[in-house]
């Protein structure tokens, strides 16, 4: 998620896992400060991005998993975009 207020903006993310019996647990977060920006779009955008760093760095790729966030439009271009790639295998 992002937001922005002033003359700076901030992201986080959290990643959770589900648990053998339904139970979530966090297995990860970020969290950005981004001085000098003060679109909360921009804000919500580095909160997706970091999301999907966390999501690789755990062993997401190729996993099904659900994105959530209050900016529609930065949202559905993440859901758009389908498959995440993995830099190293696309070489």
């Amino acid at each position: 998620d992002g937001s922005a207020r002033g003359r700076t903006a901030g992201a986080g993310a959290v990643l959770w896992a589900r648990e053998d019996l339904g139970r979530w647990r966090r297995i990860a977060e970020a969290s950005i400060s981004i001085a000098g920006k003060t679109s909360p779009t921009c804000a919500e955008a580095w909160g997706l991005s970091a999301a999907a760093d966390l999501l690789l760095a755990y062993g997401g790729a190729g996993r099904r998993v659900q994105v959530c966030g209050d900016c529609l439009m930065v949202v559905r271009f993440c859901a758009e975009q389908g498959r995440m790639r993995d830099a190293e295998r696309s070489e």
